[in-house]
């Protein structure tokens, strides 16, 4: 099984503001936004805010004293700008038009992130489900523990199941009858790394036909899991940084790291609906 089957663009309409905006190629993604700040597209102004997506050729007019940290997906480089000034984006080139120049970070040119409409994101790999028994995680991940839990929701509470886990080939590792929505792996059963599995639960109910639920998921390969704590901010950085980092976390799948993050800078900006949004977003299998 080929682990290309379980990739699929995210959606634009995920991050708040201009889900009806959308355009084919982004240029820039906002990071962090302080004060107040107009994006310019055509002759349709509109507000900014984070994890807004800026457009070839879209200006961003910012108030006095506004800060803002954009990541320009082409080259990949971080800048901050202040205002007020106005500045042009474009892919490829950032053109002031008013007020101070940016400033590029260079501390954050090793975290590459893809336009969102371009995110390769995995999505689960189901059978036929009875109504409400919904496999939560992991599903269409990966994971970088590998002493992996697994959760899904019950039909009715205390009905008994049968948890099966496998490779992608179809050899069973581990299976287990329980009553929870749960199973922890012994540690006697390590998955591998840079591995493709698919877990499965199914009952019977009554005499009728067995009904299951079935998803896929993968493990972090060494050298991800290595790129994983070379760019790992620390809780303290900007929240630039985190929000960089976090997105190119998502794209790469690990969306259990990435959730941390998001959290991190919720608590740092509170009052960004979009971060909220990305906490709440179906990636890990939930609608």
């Amino acid at each position: 099984m080929n682990l290309a089957i379980w990739l699929v663009g995210i959606l634009l309409g995920c991050i708040p503001g201009f889900a009806a905006m959308a355009y084919e190629r982004p240029a820039a993604i906002v990071t962090d936004m302080q004060g107040r700040a107009t994006l310019l597209r055509g002759a349709q102004p509109g507000p900014v805010a984070m994890l807004t997506e800026v457009g070839d050729g879209d200006v961003l007019l910012l108030s006095p004293g506004a800060r803002l940290a954009l990541i320009h997906y082409w080259p990949g480089h971080e800048y901050a700008l202040k205002g007020p000034g106005r500045v042009r984006i474009g892919h490829g080139s950032l053109e002031t038009l008013a007020g101070p120049p940016p400033e590029r970070d260079l501390r954050r040119d090793g975290v590459r992130v893809n336009p969102s409409g371009l995110v390769q994101a995995g999505v689960p790999i189901r059978d036929r489900a009875w109504p409400q028994f919904r496999l939560v995680h992991p599903v269409g991940v990966r994971l970088l523990d590998l002493q992996a839990e697994f959760h899904w929701e019950m039909p009715q509470a205390g009905t008994e199941v049968n948890f099966s886990l496998s490779t992608d080939n179809g050899a069973v590792l581990y299976e287990v009858r329980t009553r929870e929505a749960q199973v922890v792996l012994p540690a006697t059963v390590r998955l591998d790394p840079g591995a493709r599995y698919a877990w499965r639960v199914a009952t019977s109910q009554g005499q009728g036909p067995e009904q299951s639920a079935i998803a896929g998921f993968a493990t972090a390969t060494v050298e991800l899991a290595e790129e994983v704590r070379r760019l790992r901010p620390t809780e303290r950085s900007a929240v630039s940084d985190l929000v960089a980092y976090a997105l190119w976390l998502g794209q790469e799948r690990l969306q259990g790291e990435a959730d941390r993050y998001w959290r991190l800078v919720q608590q740092r900006r509170p009052g960004e609906p979009a971060v909220a949004r990305m906490i709440e977003s179906p990636l890990d299998g939930r609608p």
